[in-house]
């Protein structure tokens, strides 16, 4: 069964790892939801190499640049089919604010095309959208 695990700080995915390889939780079973928290690359490569997956989440207004940044670097660095891309937002008090629903589909209408109009091919986005999360998730 795969793990979605929410770990906020870059610094306790060492310990994270050690724990998974004792209980023998395969690598391709995990994956580490806001990584792109701190963004800390070298500890992302880190896990990514040792073939777990990453979770780039809180996608919203303000944050699509940081975000795509993060992608290209999962293209530079070959791990973009250990990604997972989500919103992670869904907190009511913030459906209440001006926007509403609309806060809800900027990932697909405005992230994604941004994602693409900036350098990021149609084809890589499909692939992180659709094939990562249905290879992790046994779909």
């Amino acid at each position: 069964m795969p793990i979605h695990c929410h770990i906020f700080e870059s610094e306790n995915m060492p310990k994270v790892m050690s724990i998974l390889e004792e209980m023998k939780i395969p690598p391709r079973k995990f994956v580490w939801a806001h990584a792109d928290r701190e963004s800390h690359l070298e500890t992302i490569l880190k896990v990514v190499n040792k073939g777990y997956w990453v979770g780039f989440d809180s996608i919203r207004e303000g944050t699509y640049e940081a975000r795509k940044q993060l992608i290209e670097h999962a293209m530079i660095h070959n791990y973009s089919h250990q990604v997972i891309l989500s919103e992670d937002y869904d907190f009511y008090e913030e459906s209440e604010k001006e926007n509403e629903i609309e806060r809800y589909c900027a990932f697909f209408n405005v992230f994604v095309p941004y994602c693409i109009e900036n350098g990021i091919s149609k084809k890589v986005m499909e692939s992180i959208i659709i094939e990562n999360p249905a290879r992790f998730y046994n779909i």
